[in-house]
């Protein structure tokens, strides 16, 4: 009797050994792993950004260095309160392909449903949606523009109508409208990819249920389909959250830099940037980034409230 609890007491003991190698093991590969992130973070994202504030509360000396000033803040305030100012067109621009962003996001959800039910036509529209992801950017923009540009095959079609279409790119009205259609349709392919495969990982025994209790159509999509892929689409919606400040355009490839009036704050901001000034830039950035921080907090706060289906 007393042999078998000593032999017990050995083997809890080795046990234990092996728990606690094993704890140690996973600690040191769960920091080996996050190394690289937290040396990013702290490169790319301190380091930088530490310089990016320390910008925007100074300004530049006529003997080449930096005094602290708040003017840069005082500037941009004074901008915003008036609806000329670039920063304040650039501001709205802004806000408008984030809306846009929202709108491709439920339109995504309708699409991916489509796809995923195979309905007629859905190798077509496969081709439609996926074919401005297939091609560089820079070739697809230089199609597009030949063809919207004067003379070219949008002009001769609707000149069939006795229309005659203006250059659409040389006033910012149009030109506007034209960058944000292009940023709509471009932009479907990895969002489609990810949101079709959440769906097909849906058991189809679920699917079944559901038609047998009557719920087809409109009513599986709403009900059925959107619960069950909530985790993708709560993802990208969050995601979208954190870029409100940043939704922009391809405006180099389109304008480049002649037309401020349909610049986004981002793209701005890299023209200021470009031209040398650093200081006002760093401060709107600063002043976005702390109206950013607490409505990305809210909206995954009241996203973490909605009860998630698991399967």
């Amino acid at each position: 009797m007393k042999n078998n609890c000593e032999t017990g007491q050995q083997s809890l003991a080795i046990n234990s050994n092996k728990k606690v190698a094993i704890k140690d093991g996973g600690i040191i590969f769960s920091t080996l792993m996050l190394l690289p992130a937290i040396l990013h973070f702290l490169v790319l994202y301190c380091g930088v950004n530490l310089n990016s504030i320390l910008l925007a509360f100074s300004v530049p000396k006529s003997d080449g260095g930096q005094e602290f000033s708040l003017y840069n803040f005082q500037r941009f305030f004074a901008n915003m309160a008036n609806p000329e100012s670039q920063v304040y067109m650039a501001l709205f621009n802004t806000l408008e392909y984030y809306l846009l962003k929202v709108c491709k996001y439920a339109l995504t959800s309708i699409v991916s449903y489509f796809f995923y039910k195979k309905l007629p036509g859905h190798i077509a529209y496969k081709i439609l949606f996926f074919l401005p992801s297939m091609i560089p950017d820079m070739v697809y923009i230089s199609i597009f523009k030949q063809f919207i540009s004067k003379y070219g095959p949008l002009y001769e079609f609707l000149g069939l109508f006795g229309y005659k279409m203006p250059s659409l790119l040389l006033e910012p009205s149009t030109a506007e409208g034209v960058i944000m259609f292009y940023h709509f349709w471009s932009g479907f392919g990895p969002q489609l990819l990810i949101q079709v495969g959440a769906m097909n990982r849906i058991p189809s025994d679920v699917i079944d249920a559901a038609k047998i209790d009557g719920c087809v159509g409109f009513k599986e999509f709403w009900f059925i389909i959107l619960p069950l892929v909530f985790e993708t689409i709560a993802t990208y919606f969050l995601l979208g959250i954190v870029e409100i400040f940043q939704s922009t355009g391809p405006f180099l490839f389109f304008v480049g830099s002649d037309m401020p009036e349909v610049y986004t704050l981002q793209y701005w901001i890299f023209q200021q940037t470009l031209g040398g000034a650093s200081n006002y830039p760093a401060a709107i950035g600063l002043v976005f980034t702390m109206l950013a921080l607490p409505l990305v907090l809210i909206s995954r706060y009241f996203i973490n409230k909605v009860e998630t289906v698991t399967y």
